[in-house]
């Protein structure tokens, strides 16, 4: 077994649940101001079949600022 000292358990990180919020509030703030398109034409994501689905090439996105 790994040695895992803050990753779990009584002596998790502190910062874990900050971080966490941090997060949620930047992508919540990003999705209410934005809308979000598909990249340009011939962009669109190559996948990789594994245990999950992975994007080979990355997944591009374009924002567009909302009007209200």
């Amino acid at each position: 077994m790994a040695f895992v000292p803050y990753s779990a358990g009584p002596r998790n990180c502190i910062g874990f649940r900050y971080a966490w919020m941090a997060m949620k509030t930047s992508l919540s703030n990003i999705l209410r101001n934005y809308e979000l398109l598909p990249g340009e034409p011939g962009t669109e994501p190559q996948f990789k079949y594994r245990i999950v689905t992975e994007s080979a090439n990355g997944v591009k996105l374009r924002l567009k600022k909302r009007k209200n």
